[in-house]
């Protein structure tokens, strides 16, 4: 940690005190005048005023009050230590020196944790922020504790007030565009978006890749009447990314639904980009699942005509699933019956049904018409099948009665069951009781694939008992050879043919 903050610390002072500002297209500009300009705040201590809202149940003494009469009392969660700091976070004001704040945020981090000291913690670090800036940035970038990172974002927040675009820079550097995950980015866009949410939005836009999705999502759940998300709609659809676009519109609108259902189904309605009506459709339709699976899955099975909602049930019926306890989940199988295309829809959602109830999802399974997706359905299911319940899939497996299922079944499993270990004395017997030779040569490659694949995890027992039963069927191997490259190469000694099968 010293190093790494010594290494930020050196970079922002020399940007912040002089070039930063053309490296940067919004700059460090505003912080560095700030550090020679006089500090722009009356001369009074931090009051209720200056805490958000999350703390208002902060109990605080007034400086200018006479509470000799009536001192806080120490309880179990709060000790004379922590109300002391109470009464010294409200005397905390712009004229306090640097170094005095530095000994009070040490007084803070040598508090026990707790709710009391989260508090403490997030109303002196925007206060902080606010009353110095970036010279307070620059300072605690020196400090050498556990939350040393974490407490960057706070304290820009407080800064943002006073200079949001020099706060965000100095974050945005601090943590690599964001790439740094143990930064909050969050508490600066939350604070910017209560005054400004387009200058919110353009912070977000800085960001990249699943950082940048998970801002904009938090954002969009943040807000709180309809003319805000009306506001962030049409800002949103200024954005210049296609991509993030429009992964940012599912999300507005996965929220917007939340809060007012008919209001954003008729902003959909407005959009004037097909591709992105029907990804913000689609996100409606999965918050809507999250809340009732059954009306979202019933809307997008009536209306799979319609351009936006086509496509949908997959998606709907997931987030129904995931919304659903194990009492609730027959209705979800039940209605995926009527799917248009259920087979597709099965093979799609095959982890999340497994999870849900196996033997039901297995049911399905075999009923599927068509015999190839049927099979790549078996396999997949066991899978997932094997990492929640391994004897379980196992019992179904070995007593599975389509031959050829089973096959591929025992191919799949037998690699999960070397990894926990275990004998694999009824692989042996399960291959053995296939009757066509196509069946057990399937399950002996896949067991000898899968040993080939776990490489020094398996055990040398493993990798006896795996020869030992390639050697029980070596008829059925005949033509069988094993390549370098993970490929097997079938010869048919009758017709002296020749497969080769991919891993």
């Amino acid at each position: 940690m010293k190093s790494t903050f010594a290494y930020l610390a050196s970079v922002l002072i020399i940007g912040l005190l002089s070039a930063l500002p053309y490296v940067y297209k919004r700059g460090f500009a505003a912080g560095a005048e700030s550090a020679q300009a006089a500090l722009p705040h009356e001369e009074k201590p931090l009051a209720r005023p200056f805490a958000p809202d999350s703390f208002a149940d902060l109990s605080i003494p007034h400086p200018e009050r006479n509470t000799s009469a009536s001192q806080p009392t120490p309880t179990p969660d709060r000790s004379p230590e922590s109300l002391a700091i109470d009464r010294k976070i409200a005397q905390f004001a712009p004229s306090t020196p640097i170094d005095q704040a530095l000994l009070l945020w040490t007084e803070i981090e040598a508090l026990p944790d707790g709710p009391a000291k989260r508090e403490q913690r997030e109303t002196f670090l925007k206060a902080f922020g606010e009353y110095h800036g970036e010279a307070g940035f620059i300072a605690l970038l020196s400090d050498e504790g556990p939350n040393a990172l974490r407490s960057l974002g706070p304290l820009a927040a407080g800064w943002a007030k006073n200079e949001p675009d020099a706060a965000w820079a100095a974050l945005l550097a601090a943590s690599n565009k964001g790439a740094i995950r143990g930064i909050d980015l969050r508490s600066v866009i939350a604070e910017v978006s209560q005054t400004d949410l387009g200058s919110a939005l353009d912070m977000i836009n800085d960001l990249q890749g699943s950082r940048r999705d998970r801002e904009f999502r938090s954002l969009a759940n943040s807000q709180q009447s309809t003319e805000a998300f009306q506001a962030m709609l049409e800002m949103s659809l200024q954005i210049p990314d296609d991509t993030f676009r429009e992964r940012s519109m599912a999300s507005l609108f996965d929220a917007w639904s939340d809060f007012d259902f008919n209001s954003s189904l008729d902003a959909i309605n407005t959009l004037p980009d097909p591709s992105l009506a029907k990804s913000s459709m689609h996100g409606l339709l999965r918050s809507w699942a999250q809340r009732d699976g059954a009306e979202a899955f019933a809307y997008a099975l009536e209306n799979q005509g319609d351009p936006n909602v086509e496509g949908s049930l997959t998606s709907v019926a997931r987030s129904w699933l995931r919304s659903s306890s194990a009492f609730e989940v027959d209705e979800v199988f039940d209605a995926l019956a009527y799917a248009p295309e259920r087979d597709k829809t099965l093979f799609d959602l095959t982890a999340d049904l497994i999870a849900a109830d196996p033997e039901t999802t297995m049911a399905m399974v075999q009923e599927m018409e068509d015999s190839s997706l049927r099979q790549r359905t078996f396999s997949k299911a066991i899978h997932y099948w094997s990492r929640n319940d391994l004897d379980g899939a196992e019992t179904f497996a070995f007593s599975q009665g389509d031959p050829t299922a089973q096959a591929s079944m025992i191919s799949t499993l037998s690699r999960s069951r070397m990894q926990e270990g275990g004998s694999l004395d009824p692989y042996a017997q399960a291959i053995g009781a296939l009757e066509e030779q196509k069946d057990r040569r399937r399950a002996l490659i896949g067991l000898k694939r899968n040993l080939d694949s776990l490489g020094t995890q398996a055990s040398q027992e493993q990798a006896a008992a795996v020869d030992h039963i390639l050697s029980q069927y070596a008829a059925d191997m005949e033509g069988v050879t094993f390549m370098p490259d993970g490929r097997v190469r079938i010869r048919n000694p009758r017709t002296e043919r020749i497969k080769v099968k991919t891993p």
